[in-house]
Parts: C-alpha cells; structure tokens; sequence
C-alpha cells in the first residue's frame, strides 16, 4: 500500500509549565490520516487517537473499537477486520536540537549531555523491542552561526547516539551568541524533507522536533514573526517539543516553540527530569497511530465507515466514507 504523508494534528491543553496528563476528559479524539481500498472488496484506514486533552493514547486493543457501516454495526462475524496498534511501514523521526550557545558551555553543558543521554535511552527501542528500527533519530545543535550543525544524522543505535553526546565538549563552539529562531525554523525544515523522502517511497512517517534552550534569541539571523510563521505553517505532520532551563527563558515563547509539549526547567537539578517527561510523551506519540482493515459485506454504492473506540469509559468516533463499485467476493486480511 502506498499511503500520503501522516497528517499528525493535535492541540493539546497544557498548564503553564508542564505536559502532565489531565483526567478531566470528556471523549476521545480521532484523527484521520489516510485510506485505501482495493479490490476485491478491502478497505483500511489508518488513523491516529488521542484522549479529550490530547494526550496521545497507546495500547488500544481490538476490544476498545466498534465499527459501523451506514450507521449499523459490524460484527466480526459479518466482515473479517483487523485492528494493528501501527502501520507495517512507519518511520518516526526525531530531531533533538542543543542550545550550544556560550552559556550552555560555561554552566550547563554537563548536565544536558545526562539529561539527553537520558532522553535518547528512554525514546529509542531496544534491539528486542518490535518498533526497532522504527524510530530513528538526529542530534543537531545552534549557537550564533547562521545555519544548525550536525552532530549525528538519523539512526536508530542508541549507541551512535549517546557517543555523539560524550563528545561534546566545551570547545564546540567559538560563537556564543544563541541563533534560537533559525535553529527551529531549520529543524522544522530538516524534518519535513525527511517526512516527504518516506512519503514519496510510501512509507508512513512522522517527525518531532525536540529543541532545548536556556535562553532567548540573541543572534538576529530570523524575527519573532519569521519563527511563529514557520510553525504555524508546518506540516503537521510535525510535532514540536520543547524543554527551557533558567530564569532567561520566555514561557510564552518556549510554550510556541512546544505545540505538543513543552518543560521548564528552574535549575539544572530539574533538567533530566523534564528531559524524561518530553520523552514519555514522544514515546507514546510514536505508538498512538492505528491501521484498521476489513473486508466490507458491499457490492456497489457509496457508504460510511464510522470507527468508535471506548477506553475506560470516554469514547470518541470518526466517519470516512468510501465507494464499493466493483466490490466482489474473495476478500482476505494478511
């Protein structure tokens, strides 16, 4: 199958300060990412959930969903379905973006390596985990220049990944002003062409970008305005994170720089902390897609498809439609 890019759209209500999950839910939230259908008779939906704060929601199983074709429910007995917590082909990229800036490496620097060391051994699977290979990662990071360095391109061996930290040290930058706005425009970009790449191959792919940042922007390469238009404007298939340290930092400015999730960090013994938080939700972003497939009982006609899961007593639904000209028997899941 060859799906378009995922359409990762979410707005999620944070307190100030934290991406903590709330329990005042009302219902849960579908959001469409792509269909097929394909003779003889097979339709499949691929679609992402989140709870009524937008929370991302993991581990649904087949128990959770009702399905319903023009308006009646479907049992397993009358179409053959099946439900996957993700799609065979999918790519999730995650850019980790360092403020290197001269404060970082004069107060800071020891801590954040911990801190992102910490994050990459929580995010990235294990070799016996079975979204290895699924989830690869870049680290790359700012100062005064124009343009973001690399540190590591994507992969997804925790071991290139925590070698590329331990490198760095206090001499791996001779700019210390802090280029904040063009390091998030220029992530944002990165990911997108990676997002693009897969999709062009058909591959199901999604992109993070995670910035960390103890200041504001100093260097004055972008505006304010250029950086707000640049997120606004995303892909959304692009989810944005970030983590701020100290007392420099703009909540509001961190809170745009963080759609789906933002961390602020009063001192360094809150850094590593707030690392893990970003990364339990990154984790459950990444699992929070779902590919439904069934063998519709239709033979022509335009219909509807709705999809309703229920956890833990909050439901939420969507409708597709989809047309079954040229329907006919024969029709099996993989």
């Amino acid at each position: 199958m060859k799906y378009a890019k995922i359409l990762l759209i979410i707005t999620i209500a944070f307190s100030v300060n934290s991406c903590s999950k709330k329990s005042d839910s009302k219902h849960l939230k579908l959001t469409y990412i792509d269909k097929m259908v394909e003779a003889p008779a097979n339709v499949s939906i691929i679609f992402k959930v989140n709870d009524a704060v937008n929370y991302p929601l993991p581990g649904l199983v087949e128990s959770n969903f009702e399905i319903y074709e023009d308006g009646k429910l479907i049992s397993e007995f009358e179409a053959a379905r099946k439900i996957q917590d993700k799609p065979e082909k999918f790519k999730f990229n995650l850019l980790l973006l360092l403020d290197l800036s001269g404060s970082v490496l004069d107060s800071s620097l020891n801590t954040l390596k911990q801190a992102s060391i910490s994050f990459i051994n929580s995010v990235m699977p294990n070799e016996t985990s079975s979204d290895y290979q699924e989830i690869l990662m870049s680290v790359k990071w700012f100062d005064g220049e124009k343009n973001i360095h690399d540190l590591v391109d994507y992969t997804f061996l925790k071991s290139t990944l925590t070698s590329s930290i331990n490198q760095i040290d206090n001499n791996i930058s001779s700019d210390n002003s802090t280029n904040l706005y063009g390091g998030i425009i220029q992530g944002i970009s990165n990911i997108d062409d990676r997002v693009t790449l897969y999709a062009e191959a058909g591959i199901i792919s999604a992109g993070a970008l995670i910035t960390f940042t103890d200041g504001t922007d100093q260097a004055g390469w972008y505006t304010s305005n250029q950086v707000t238009d640049v997120i606004n404007k995303r892909d959304p298939s692009i989810a944005l994170y970030s983590i701020g340290l100290g007392g420099e930092i703009d909540k509001k400015a961190l809170e745009n720089f963080g759609k789906n999730g933002f961390e602020f960090a009063e001192d360094l013994g809150d850094l590593i902390p707030k690392f893990e938080a970003i990364a339990q939700f990154v984790k459950d972003e990444a699992k929070s897609y779902y590919l439904f497939e069934y063998c519709s009982p239709k033979r022509s006609g335009t219909h509807s498809l709705k999809i309703r899961i229920t956890s833990e007593q909050v439901s939420g639904d969507m409708t597709e439609t989809f047309s079954a000209e040229d329907f006919t028997g024969g029709c099996t899941l993989e």
